[in-house]
């Protein structure tokens, strides 16, 4: 797992993803949650110490 790997998840499309605009956020923000949190996952699973701030790199 690389910094190209998790820049790669980040701009993947979520296709099956569907949030919706509520009052606790947008569907963007949500979107943009749902990468974060998938990849932080992935370098979770791969053992990488540094997964607190996956949007910086």
């Amino acid at each position: 797992v690389n910094d190209a790997l998790v820049a790669a998840i980040q701009s993947a499309p979520m296709d099956e993803l569907s949030p919706i605009d509520d009052v606790r956020g947008s569907a963007e923000y949500r979107l943009d949650a749902a990468r974060e949190i998938v990849a932080r996952a992935v370098l979770g699973a791969a053992g990488h110490a540094s997964v607190e701030k996956v949007a910086a790199a």
